[in-house]
């Protein structure tokens, strides 16, 4: 359970064993359908999960999301097409601030200790969008899809990495078009818009 360094290699920690983790939740599960047309399957979830250190102080866990909601529709059209929809939200997160002013007097990132898994980030929400059309050629099928993740581009929170790359106005600050010059604390967030396509023949 440690806390995510976001591939940053240089961000090392000492580890002992020992400590405890309690988690515990509960689900709500809801299927329907009409006919062979509509089918909706969603849930809806409660859940905690804590961890203690040798320090014993309980602390949310990394992947302690209270609320996380996930509803998936699929509606069969004419003409053998499908469409699939698939909607989650989940509770901001968990993440360890850095310690800005030690992290900048020795140019690489130093997480808070005594603020462990101490912040929140924003709510987690994407859109599926799945499209599929299917073909049959004499006894073989051709079945061909495409499709948009996150299709509403919402700029869901991953955590903030440190990027020395920032600290002068004519450095590119990498490739997270989220950085500013000067400012090392750099938001990262999670995939972007992402269109798919593919096809598929069985024979």
């Amino acid at each position: 359970n440690m806390v995510d360094t976001l591939g940053q290699q240089f961000v090392w920690l000492p580890f002992k064993s020992g400590g405890h983790g309690q988690a515990s939740g509960v689900e709500l599960l809801l299927r329907a359908h009409w006919a062979s047309r509509f089918q909706l399957l969603g849930s809806l979830s409660y859940a905690r999960t804590r961890y203690a250190a040798a320090d014993g102080v309980m602390r949310p866990g990394n992947f302690d999301f209270p609320l996380v909601a996930n509803g998936l529709v699929t509606v069969r059209l004419p003409a053998n097409i499908q469409l699939s929809l698939r909607n989650t939200y989940a509770s901001g997160r968990p993440y360890t601030p850095f310690n800005v002013p030690l992290s900048k007097k020795q140019s690489r990132g130093i997480y808070d200790l005594t603020r462990i898994n101490a912040e929140r980030g924003p709510a987690y929400n994407r859109l599926d969008v799945d499209v599929n059309r299917s073909f049959r050629i004499h006894k073989q099928m051709l079945d061909i899809h495409a499709g948009l993740e996150n299709a509403f581009d919402r700029q869901n929170f991953l955590g903030y990495a440190w990027m020395n790359s920032c600290v002068a106005p004519w450095k590119t600050c990498g490739m997270n078009v989220l950085a500013e010059a000067n400012v090392p604390e750099t938001k990262v967030t999670q995939m972007p818009i992402f269109p798919s396509a593919g096809l598929r023949y069985s024979f």
